[in-house]
């Protein structure tokens, strides 16, 4: 997972904040992925995701986002049983927002200190003609 994700985010990793180790590490994972195919990671990734059935675990995790093993919870929290309208659209979210958002960001609720707020350079679209995208 963490090739997967050095291979879309390396770039982003490298700054000024970083110690050399961390910068050093991102720069060899960057590397790294250019010589292993996107599609290759992604069919290990899919493979690891389905290694366990859902129901029979007592803790899930979304291994894809990035954040570790903070991310490792009951499988309570990720049922999507709870409908959200978010700018005029409904979506499916988790039933225990608050504590998925409090286990990876603390008191989510805060603004950071300006000087420490993240930006993730995402760019977002919505599909002409298509709803719930």
């Amino acid at each position: 997972m963490l090739a997967l994700y050095g291979f879309r985010v390396a770039k982003y990793k490298r700054n000024e904040k970083m110690g050399i180790f961390m910068k050093c590490f991102w720069r060899l994972a960057s590397a790294a992925n250019k010589m292993m195919p996107a599609k290759r990671l992604i069919k290990r990734v899919d493979k690891m995701a389905e290694k366990y059935e859902f129901g029979t675990t007592r803790y899930n995790a979304v291994i894809v986002a990035g954040y570790g093993a903070i991310e490792i919870m009951p499988k309570i929290v990720f049922g999507f049983d709870n409908e959200v309208t978010f700018c005029g659209r409904k979506f499916f979210a988790t039933d225990k927002p608050d504590y998925y958002l409090t286990s990876i960001y603390g008191d989510y609720m805060q603004l950071p200190p300006e000087e420490r707020r993240i930006h993730h350079e995402m760019e977002a679209y919505e599909a002409e003609g298509e709803e719930n995208v």
